[in-house]
């Protein structure tokens, strides 16, 4: 395996490990988020799925897996640890990233942004939501909208850029209502409360930047 290759899912499974640290002390917070108008459980499942993506990477990259294999593993690992909706999104989402990457070339900057632009993308069709629905789909979006415009030479802060996006398009679903999802059945109770998972998708996007 190509050293440049599974020096970048060492990266992987180091952005993994953050968004299980990120998930886990947003725990509290996205649960109570999601209590408005739905089970509650969206810190609880994020934490599951964040910890057995960063496990599953670890031991890709012990292995010696490179970067499509580790992320691959991921992704399958977060949709089985977290189970749900939320869950079958982020391990898509994921996998469609990975799709775009390889174990025998290393990933540039412009492949980095093409393969994350898809995988946020890949939230739209898979759930069949737009923006606007109040779904994480009103995050990445605007974070793949922003990301695909952006400079790859400076990739840290294009992804800044996007990230800062995605936050504020997060926030401004507490203005309406969701038109999708378990929270569509409370009617207007989500009403003055941001989604959940838009919320938790601009959050885990945060903790990117610090590694490219």
């Amino acid at each position: 395996m190509p050293q440049e290759s599974t020096a970048q899912a060492k990266i992987v499974a180091a952005v993994l490990d953050a968004f299980e640290k990120r998930a886990r002390a947003a725990e509290a917070e996205l649960g109570k988020m999601d209590a408005v108008a739905g089970d509650g459980d969206h810190g609880q499942g994020m934490v599951l799925g964040t910890t057995a993506a960063a496990t599953a990477a670890r031991t890709c990259v012990a292995a010696g897996a490179g970067l499509r294999t580790t992320l691959a593993h991921a992704a399958a690992a977060w949709s089985e640890g977290a189970g749900g909706t939320a869950g079958a999104l982020w391990g898509g989402a994921l996998a469609k990233t990975a799709s775009l990457l390889s174990d025998t070339e290393t990933a540039d900057k412009a492949a980095i942004i093409a393969a994350a632009v898809a995988g946020a993308r890949s939230f739209s069709t898979m759930g069949d939501a737009k923006v606007g629905d109040k779904t994480i789909v009103d995050a990445a979006e605007p974070f793949a909208d922003a990301l695909a415009t952006e400079n790859p030479e400076n990739l840290a802060m294009s992804w800044q850029n996007a990230t800062q996006k995605a936050t504020e398009s997060a926030a401004k679903t507490a203005a309406f209502a969701a038109a999708k999802g378990r929270a569509h059945n409370h009617g207007t109770d989500s009403i003055g409360t941001p989604d959940p998972g838009a919320t938790s998708f601009a959050m885990m996007m945060g903790e990117v930047t610090a590694f490219l």
